[in-house]
């Protein structure tokens, strides 16, 4: 069984295991690194102070995802707005690490707090227990 912060790998694609019910998988996305910065880089532009729509632009799901400090996943983002669809549970067997209990319990409030998430997922991730 995956738990909370497994990093496992989907059809090429790195991914953090978020959370299952019996209808819909959570994974967290961890594009490469290039894609990472290049995301950090435009939400940051989003984010500055007195730009044109800042509130309703934060609001948006392309900036849901947390700055890793993971040593594997340095300088690369969990993109955590998505659900994923269609996987079968053998889908999630090849699991390539874990997140640091740093990423994890950030990750956590990150999503808890995140109005942009579907409120399945932030139920199920309040309760959490992170390790």
């Amino acid at each position: 069984m995956k738990t909370f912060g497994d990093v496992i790998k989907i059809e090429g694609k790195d991914c953090v295991f978020l959370a299952a019910t019996d209808d819909v998988l959570y994974l967290a996305l961890i594009p490469d690194r290039n894609l990472s910065q290049e995301l950090v880089k435009r939400r940051d532009r989003v984010f500055t102070v007195g730009s044109k729509d800042m509130q309703a632009k934060q609001q948006q799901i392309a900036w849901c995802f947390i700055e890793l400090k993971t040593e594997d996943f340095k300088e690369r983002i969990a993109l955590y707005g998505y659900p994923g669809q269609n996987l079968k549970p053998e889908d999630l067997m090849d699991v390539i690490g874990t997140l640091c209990k740093e990423d994890k319990e950030l990750l956590k409030k990150e999503i808890v707090q995140d109005s942009a998430v579907s409120r399945g997922l932030i139920k199920i991730i309040k309760d959490t227990q992170i390790e």
